[in-house]
């Protein structure tokens, strides 16, 4: 089975990315023959970094078309066209390219709306945001808004979902109203 680790981060911008590390690090020690772990990094060094480390990297850099892409996937009417057209994204192009069995996302994604046909696990850190959070990042640039979109898309439509522990998992199916066994 060839899995792919979508790694987002960089080593210049810490935080997520060590939380992400600790992950991917643990994964790479996973020895079993059946799997194939591949780690998909978007930035230059954080692929750098990983291949210092021994990991096996494939690197899915942002390009002026990806990012132009995706800025017209925030727009409805061209989100349409795009869905009609049936064009598709630069990511799901990959997944296909690379034929990975699963996705394993170690942090939330907006990535994971372009799998495709591949199935894929979502890390969620928190639900912060849904508990009258006092952090102000949470009410600025629609962040709210995006990370709602991001949690009930990914609750039905992940493979597997993964939480810190036994409180978060019983928030997100008391507020999602979510399958307990995803």
């Amino acid at each position: 089975m060839k899995i792919g680790i979508l790694f987002e981060g960089s080593p210049k911008k810490p935080g997520g990315f060590y939380q992400s590390l600790q992950s991917a690090t643990i994964l790479n020690e996973i020895k079993d023959d059946r799997l194939e772990l591949e780690f998909i990094c978007l930035e230059k060094e954080s692929s750098s970094f990983l291949m210092k480390k021994n990991f096996n990297v494939k690197l899915f850099a942002n390009s002026f078309y990806k990012k132009l892409f995706n800025f017209f996937m925030n727009f409805q009417f061209f989100n349409n066209l795009i869905l009609n057209y049936k064009l598709e994204h630069p990511f799901s192009s990959f997944l296909n390219r690379n034929n990975y069995d699963l996705i394993i996302f170690l942090s939330p994604s907006v990535l994971s709306y372009h799998c495709g046909k591949t199935n894929f696990i979502m890390n969620i850190w928190d639900l912060d945001h849904k508990k009258n959070s006092p952090f102000p990042e949470h009410r600025t640039n629609y962040n709210f808004s995006k990370r709602e979109q991001l949690i009930n898309y990914v609750i039905f439509h992940a493979f597997k979902t993964v939480v810190a522990d036994e409180k978060t998992k019983n928030e997100l199916i008391d507020i999602y109203k979510c399958d307990n066994k995803k």
